[in-house]
């Protein structure tokens, strides 16, 4: 991303149980998505931050299932987005860069949800095209691919009183208030008018905080106050924080008054780690090791949280590891759409449905992921990242293609997932992992290649 949080967010309030009705069988869930920009794993009160605020998303949390290892496809913005709206690696569509357009024949999740009767509607940073202010990707806003009501920037934004926002491809006067708020705001007026019309519906909110430019109104910068080993700076940082934090409880709490609250359910993470101050341990104490930008641990650790109460009826810690990239397919699951003829394969991500149900207890396959020249590998017992020895420079930058990794070691590293730090490496200890990972690497790259040459598409 240039920084989103990417922070999808499938949540619903379980406190609100004694207010809601029980969905009637068959009835379709309310789906919302929600994603922070550039959030990293530790900025968030549950995580133990020993600052950030965040109430609202404390209790989601204990009330939900939290899932401790929830990954982003990329260590940036709109490769990860990209995998959202489509359950693929962002190479296979080549959309791997930082303002990267998916192959325009990709089918994005609203597109497909639209066959199930769902109204669809965005809210927030797109950054998957549409670029009024480039005018070289027309045809490729969120109300072109498969939004219905769409209020979105191309990219970032301001976060106090904003300016160049738009609905469906036409510019909106400049707003007055916190940017969080404004498409909690915003997202809240849909989703009312379509619980009026009997209509499920999709609700994506991609919040533009806590990317740049930091800022945001002084109630949330007075949350700090009484923090004097606080500079100005951390304080509008994490009053970033705290204010999508009484975004996401007003939405809550408006699902609970419509009374919708047990058949929705939110999804909620960062689209890559943070950029903030990740190795001044006094502020960012929980960072792990590395950052956006990075192919690490940092870069690619998100925060994570999914709230269905009809299916979750106790709250759960979940250390099985997840990617953004599990949303479309973990969606069709539930709506019976796996074989729908429209989804581009082969799919990456996979269905986490069962681990939703309590019957999931490991991933049979791995996460693979790539940024620049470095490659990952994610399972439930190791962390794996390598890069091919001898690139120059620009080899190393270069983006396209796949790269295979190195037969020697030197670039090697394999870390126990605890090992947040990547203080451990373990490659000498599991010389036959190393060799089994590398080869899963190569034969994905293979793959993706057949996807870049557009043998997924049907013509």
């Amino acid at each position: 991303m240039q920084r989103m949080t990417l922070m999808i967010l499938w949540l619903c309030s379980a406190g609100a149980h004694s207010l809601a009705q029980e969905p009637a069988a068959g009835t379709k869930p309310n789906i919302i998505l929600m994603m922070t920009d550039d959030q990293g794993w530790g900025e968030i009160g549950y995580n133990g931050h020993p600052y950030i605020k965040t109430p609202e998303i404390d209790k989601m949390a204990s009330e939900s299932l939290r899932l401790d290892r929830m990954y982003s496809a990329s260590a940036v913005c709109s490769p990860t987005r990209a995998s959202v709206m489509t359950g693929r690696s962002p190479y296979r569509m080549r959309s791997e860069k930082i303002n990267g357009i998916p192959d325009a024949r990709e089918c994005f999740l609203p597109e497909l949800l639209q066959e199930k009767g769902y109204a669809t509607g965005f809210f927030g940073k797109w950054h998957l095209g549409g670029g009024a202010k480039r005018g070289t990707d027309k045809g490729f806003g969120p109300h072109e691919r498969g939004y219905q009501h769409a209020i979105y920037t191309v990219n970032n934004s301001e976060h106090v009183d904003p300016a160049e926002w738009f609905q469906e491809g036409k510019l909106l006067p400049q707003l007055k208030g916190e940017s969080s708020l404004l498409l909690a705001e915003k997202a809240i007026e849909f989703i009312r008018r379509n619980h009026r019309e009997e209509k499920p519906f999709l609700a994506t909110v991609w919040f533009h905080s806590p990317h740049k430019p930091y800022g945001t109104t002084q109630e949330f910068i007075d949350l700090y106050a009484d923090y004097e080993e606080l500079n100005p700076p951390h304080r509008v940082y994490f009053g970033q924080l705290s204010a999508v934090d009484r975004a996401v409880g007003m939405v809550r709490k408006e699902l609970r008054s419509l009374g919708i609250a047990e058949n929705t359910i939110i999804w909620y993470c960062s689209d890559n780690g943070s950029e903030y101050r990740t190795s001044d341990k006094r502020i960012n104490p929980n960072a792990p090791a590395g950052r956006k930008f990075v192919l690490s641990t940092g870069g690619i650790l998100v925060p994570g949280i999914i709230e269905w109460p009809t299916r979750i009826k106790e709250p759960r810690i979940s250390r099985v590891p997840v990617v953004t990239s599990d949303i479309l397919p973990t969606i069709l699951d539930m709506l019976d759409m796996e074989s729908n003829p429209k989804v581009v394969r082969p799919l990456d991500g996979i269905s986490v449905l069962p681990l939703i149900e309590g019957s999931m207890t490991k991933r049979e396959s791995p996460i693979i992921a790539r940024l620049g020249a470095r490659l990952g590998v994610l399972t439930d017992g190791f962390v794996f990242f390598t890069m091919p020895e001898g690139l120059s420079k620009e080899e190393r930058r270069k983006n396209g293609g796949w790269l295979l990794p190195p037969a020697g070691s030197k670039n090697d590293t394999l870390y126990a997932p605890d090992d947040l730090l990547e203080k451990n490496n373990l490659v000498s200890q599991h010389p036959e992992r190393v060799a089994e990972f590398k080869q899963l690497l190569t034969e994905f790259g293979a793959s993706v290649e057949q996807s870049r040459a557009g043998n997924d598409y049907r013509d």
